[in-house]
């Protein structure tokens, strides 16, 4: 689940660390891909997603497309084939987009966070404490892609 999927979620149990996240993140020059963008508007329009970017400061990279997210994302899928580990579509096309944009990629799934840390990615997990200190415990089982 990305930061503004459980933003858009106000019951969920990640909303509230996600929020913190988002606001204390003013001024750090976050941005999300298209693939990112593409899953926001399975919650909310374009004119709502667009008032959430302007609301955290976050900015749309509009310099990676989707022509280079998808074969970068299946890549990354791949590199988990004989492992007992998968790496699912969205959270692939979301790692994909970071990668291509040479940034931090953060996260409020867990398990994604994990994959992401496999191969070798920046990226942050924003969550429950407990979870957060679980992240910061992981131990890289690595990937090449």
């Amino acid at each position: 689940m990305s930061v503004l999927q459980a933003i858009a979620r106000p019951g969920h149990d990640l909303h509230q660390a996600a929020t913190t996240f988002l606001n204390n993140a003013a001024g750090r020059a976050l941005t999300i891909s298209r693939a990112t963008y593409m899953e926001a508007l399975c919650s909310w329009s374009k004119q709502q997603v667009k008032a959430v970017l302007q609301r955290y400061g976050i900015a749309f990279d509009a310099t990676v497309g989707l022509e280079q997210i998808v074969p970068m994302a299946r890549r990354l899928q791949r590199a988990f084939v004989g492992t007992n580990r998968v790496l699912e579509d969205t959270d692939a096309m979301q790692i994909a987009g970071a990668v291509l944009g040479e940034r931090t990629w953060v996260t409020a799934d867990i398990t994604a966070y994990y994959r992401a840390v496999d191969l070798g990615v920046s990226a942050q997990y924003v969550g429950s404490a407990e979870k957060m200190a679980n992240a910061a415990r992981y131990v890289r089982e690595a990937v090449t892609y």
